[in-house]
């Protein structure tokens, strides 16, 4: 393997600001940048994950980390009826923050990957104190 020389980068390497997150009930213009199916194996159910960037005039996109939230494919077959009615309105409410049309058919990952939306923003803490706070979204802001 050869060597390599960022000695002349020194200064920018360190003084590159640290990724900042929002304050709790800030609210930010977001952008899907990536979509994922998964499934939970231990529930056999499947799920759609995304990760967002969040984007206010404060904060530059690139200097706010990504964030992601995931929604149940509608498609499971549920516990009971309140996870089922839960899964319904998380959809329902990003759907219309992003405007989607549901109504259709759609492909996640095609019709989704750079939409944008308002949201109020949390604060997701990690409770082993290993990684670092992250934003999460509390509450959709739909367009009337």
């Amino acid at each position: 393997m050869t060597l390599t020389d960022y000695s002349n980068m020194e200064t920018e390497i360190n003084s590159v600001p640290d990724k900042k997150i929002l304050p709790p009930k800030t609210e930010a213009r977001f952008r899907i940048v990536k979509v994922e199916e998964g499934i939970v194996e231990k529930e056999g159910s499947d799920y759609y994950g995304m990760k967002f960037h969040s984007i206010t005039a404060d904060l530059p996109e690139h200097d706010a980390p990504m964030f992601n939230i995931f929604l149940w494919d509608l498609d499971n077959v549920w516990k009971d009826e309140n996870a089922k009615k839960d899964a319904l309105r998380n959809f329902r409410d990003f759907a219309r923050c992003v405007g989607l049309d549901f109504s259709r058919p759609f492909d996640w990952e095609t019709d989704l990957n750079g939409k944008e939306g308002w949201a109020i923003m949390g604060i997701k803490k990690d409770k082993t104190g290993e990684y670092p706070d992250k934003n999460q979204i509390s509450q959709y802001i739909i367009p009337r």
